[in-house]
């Protein structure tokens, strides 16, 4: 189930919650591979204004199955009912020759979205799956970044002693030597970016050569607190929590 619940309080500290907490604020991040469990809890909250959903629209499972046991060992598997939201919102998402199925949401797919409401009167819409708030995509990686995360390169740069470039801490920073090193890093490994791909990735270099030395020195948990910072479903989710 790739749904989190991402807990951030105004001092920006951030908790990732597996419980709906009173009085706290609730970013909930959607992606396309959240299914069924999922996507009723992130509708439910949305239903009842109790969240806001940041991310992409979700894959739509809401069909409830039932098996039917046969013989020699064989069963049968039944589509019986389906999830239903709080406003009356069908989970499951449109299907192909969907008249095969008698409990899928079957509409014209160049139609429009059924129409709903939440507890406070807001709009939100049918669709299949979870309809986020506002969308929200993942940062696509470059050819260049990706040819850094193939090689692993942050890894094993992030392995190599960090002589002469202070203590690791919480508040380690990264040199302008220490880039000329893992440039160069990159250079004996035949990955050689043009000047306009170092300068526009140089800042999510920072980053990630950091989150990996966190991983090595103080633990993956520091290493993801790094990672969650330049996550722009975090950034967004921020800029909603200061407007409510």
């Amino acid at each position: 189930m790739t749904l989190w619940l991402y807990v951030l309080q105004r001092a920006s500290a951030l908790i990732l919650a597996p419980l709906v907490i009173a009085h706290i604020a609730l970013i909930i991040y959607a992606t396309r591979d959240g299914l069924s469990a999922a996507e009723i809890l992130a509708r439910t909250l949305q239903d009842h204004d109790r969240a806001t959903i940041l991310g992409v629209a979700s894959f739509g499972k809401g069909l409830v199955q039932s098996v039917f046991s046969l013989s020699e060992g064989a069963a049968r598997a039944l589509t019986t009912a389906r999830y239903l939201t709080p406003s009356g919102r069908s989970l499951q998402r449109p299907l192909e020759n969907c008249d095969l199925y008698a409990l899928a949401t079957c509409r014209d797919s160049h139609g429009p979205d059924r129409i709903f409401h939440t507890d406070q009167g807001r709009t939100v819409v049918e669709g299949g799956g979870i309809v986020p708030d506002k969308m929200v995509r993942a940062r696509p990686y470059s050819r260049f970044e990706s040819a850094m995360e193939a090689s692993n390169s942050y890894f094993e740069f992030a392995r190599q002693p960090l002589q002469g470039h202070g203590s690791v801490g919480k508040v380690f920073e990264f040199s302008s030597r220490l880039l000329d090193e893992f440039q160069l890093f990159l250079s004996r490994r035949r990955i050689h970016p043009s000047l306009a791909e170092w300068s526009s990735t140089v800042t999510f270099i920072r980053s990630r050569i950091k989150q990996e030395v966190f991983n090595l020195a103080l633990g993956v948990e520091k290493g993801d607190e790094i990672e969650i910072r330049r996550d722009p479903v975090v950034q967004a989710a921020l800029v909603v929590l200061e407007q409510k």
